[in-house]
């Protein structure tokens, strides 16, 4: 009986270590504080995204310095703030790290890397991409907060 009462103990542990951990690092996201207290659809739709509940920070597609809780700073263009992401420039900032093998493992995703490639082959992505018509973008399928991005 020790066994399951050391077994319990042990996932108690790791409840209580990663709600901990995951509240801190959202605590730390000063994008995500100052977003959360103007509030709106965009941030709750982020509360129900995947990108959220990994712990990846707004600044992880739009840039920026979510560490700083100085507007100016965590908004620079020279700390690579992108803002609000448009067009075919959505397809490219998922690509970013979705077509990263490491980085997805890093996530413990086991999604395939190669769906910028097979969206870029395909008709539909190919009229997309040249600039003639937008009428295909990760988010077209793909229903998530950072609908918001577009």
């Amino acid at each position: 009986m020790g066994g399951l009462h050391e077994n319990i103990f042990i996932t108690f542990l790791l409840i209580i270590f990663f709600g901990i951990y995951s509240s801190t690092s959202r605590a730390e996201d000063q994008c995500f504080v100052c977003h959360e207290s103007i509030g709106g659809t965009e941030v709750e739709l982020y509360k129900k995204d995947i990108h959220f509940k990994k712990g990846i920070s707004c600044s992880g597609c739009h840039g920026g310095n979510s560490k700083s809780e100085d507007m100016e700073v965590a908004m620079s263009k020279a700390n690579g703030f992108v803002g609000k992401i448009k067009g075919d420039q959505i397809s490219l900032a998922c690509s970013k790290c979705h077509s990263d093998k490491e980085m997805m493992k890093k996530y413990g995703s086991s999604l395939p890397t190669n769906q910028f490639e097979q969206l870029q082959k395909s008709v539909h992505g190919k009229l997309s991409i040249s600039g003639k018509e937008k009428i295909l973008q990760c988010i077209t399928c793909h229903k998530s907060a950072w609908n918001c991005i577009a």
